[in-house]
């Protein structure tokens, strides 16, 4: 049975492995698409798989001097957005940074404003190039965020990003993460570029197109990947989905993860027979509650 499993599983069972935190960011653009970057083959990890930019939280995302530079909101309006009061404002606001910067390495897009208060603009040349190096630099950890908002006199745009879910990684993944996910818009005078260390590709494409490549076998997604683009296909304008994410509960979303003779069933909190009380949701008839690896290819799915 196992060799047919995802190369991220290990399989149903619970491990005891560190739940990093982590962010990842939904970068859109009009006419509405919505932007994907596919990791190298020769990573250990999900590779050749398309994901949305992002990456675990490091240690400086939460720098209490970082936090001086974020612009917008502080660390107790971070952890309101993000619904989750018990965490700390250090840790909350660190996610948001660590969202801008994952975006800054693997996209080239920097959500920050110059010292007149305008978002940072990269249609000059010399302005590119110089970020270019910068982004090199933190990639490398060579240079933190805090040191280039320091340098080029910039404070961080935290407010132009939206808390939009939460995904746990479940025990049977190797590596466990608690991901934070945001929604972003693509700001003026700036131009997507991906990160050919970690990543072989990028591209712009509407939800529903991402969603008839991966039926199709022709991209990979993961589960929470492929959920999150099925619930954005149900829109045509940001401006419709940013008002659906701004009203509604972020909640902690942890698959549970049972196998069948043939396939990988992952069920989520509000599956009738979702059984995890801690993480448990009301149901939501109109909505996919399960996700099923089968015949190489995960596919969203109702209870039978």
């Amino acid at each position: 049975m196992m060799e047919r499993d995802p190369e991220h599983l290990t399989g149903t069972g619970e491990n005891t492995a560190k739940i990093w935190p982590a962010a990842t960011v939904i970068l859109l653009r009009d006419p509405y698409q919505v932007f994907m970057v596919r990791r190298e083959l020769s990573q250990n990890f999900l590779a050749g798989v398309c994901v949305f930019p992002g990456g675990k939280m490091d240690e400086q995302d939460r720098d209490e001097d970082l936090a001086v530079l974020a612009r917008g909101i502080d660390g107790a309006q971070a952890r309101a957005l993000l619904n989750e009061p018990d965490l700390d404002e250090c840790t909350a606001l660190g996610l948001f940074c660590a969202a801008i910067r994952e975006l800054f390495e693997e996209a080239g897009i920097l959500l920050a404003y110059t010292s007149n208060g305008n978002p940072i603009d990269f249609t000059h040349q010399g302005t590119r190039d110089r970020f270019n190096d910068y982004r090199r630099a933190i990639h490398e950890k060579e240079l933190s965020l805090k040191d280039l908002a320091r340098q080029e006199n910039l404070t961080l745009a935290v407010d132009s990003i939206l808390p939009y879910s939460r995904w746990i990684a479940p025990g049977a993944v190797k590596k466990r993460f608690d991901t934070r996910f945001f929604l972003c818009r693509l700001p003026l005078g700036q131009k997507t570029d991906y990160d050919p260390v970690e990543l072989m590709s990028y591209e712009w494409r509407t939800p529903g197109e991402i969603l008839k490549q991966a039926i199709s076998g022709e991209i990979k997604l993961i589960p929470p990947t492929l959920k999150t683009i099925h619930e954005l296909s149900a829109f045509d304008r940001i401006d419709h989905l940013y008002r659906y994410a701004q009203s509604r509960p972020i909640y902690p979303i942890l698959p549970e993860v049972y196998a069948e003779e043939d396939s990988i069933v992952m069920k989520l909190p509000h599956d009738p027979e979702y059984s995890l009380q801690d993480y448990k949701q009301p149901a939501i008839p109109d909505e996919p509650s399960r996700i099923i690896f089968s015949d190489g290819i995960w596919k969203t799915s109702f209870p039978d």
